[in-house]
């Protein structure tokens, strides 16, 4: 669940929309093409944030199949664009679904997403592999914890992470979440306690 985009969902409103649900062309660099940056909690280092939009289906869909994505994921296999965008449309009109897009400047860097499941917000994060090892999955983490705190106000933060992926479990706990004491469960469950700032 955790690291990964697994299950997929999204809203159609403009004309412009329509555009995205055609089958995305494969991009050189790897993911797809996003629209705009239009966003809000930009630092100096020009980081910022934003909704996920329709037009922003494709980057997805492209860094969920990545195979380092995969390999972590509990959901190995290349997702069809079909089921991703059928999955998108859903999660953008859900108000059970927060999904953010992490930008540099005009280039989309990551994602980090929160489903709401059970009085909890479950929570998935995915950086592009042209920017990972430069800590801006924490940084992302950071403002999306703080923007779900605000939306879903008393909702603890819950992520579940495979224990062999030292990289998602060191950003976690970074992060303040706490590992639960299953030392059977290949699968690690992070919890942040509602009103806990990363």
């Amino acid at each position: 669940m955790c690291c990964e985009e697994d299950r997929m969902g999204a809203q159609i409103g403009s004309k412009r929309d329509s555009s995205a649900a055609r089958a995305p062309v494969e991009n050189p660099r790897g993911f797809g093409q996003s629209g705009g940056a239009p966003g809000w909690g930009e630092d100096r280092s020009g980081l910022h944030v934003s909704d996920a939009r329709l037009e922003n289906a494709e980057t997805l869909w492209h860094w969920r199949n990545d195979s380092e994505v995969r390999r972590i994921s509990s959901s190995p296999d290349p997702i069809p664009w079909g089921e991703h965008l059928m999955w998108f449309r859903k999660k953008l009109g859900s108000p059970d679904d927060i999904i953010l897009i992490g930008w540099k400047g005009d280039d989309p860097f990551g994602v980090v997403r929160f489903e709401r499941e059970a009085g909890e917000a479950i929570v998935s994060i995915s950086v592009s592999a042209l920017h990972r090892g430069k800590g801006w999955g924490s940084w992302i983490l950071a403002k999306g914890i703080r923007e779900m705190q605000f939306r879903w106000a008393g909702t603890p933060a819950v992520a579940f992470v495979w224990k062999r992926n030292e990289v998602s479990v060191r950003l976690f706990a970074g992060e303040g979440f706490v590992p639960s004491a299953n030392e059977s469960d290949p699968m690690e469950r992070f919890v942040l306690a509602p009103g806990v700032r990363s």
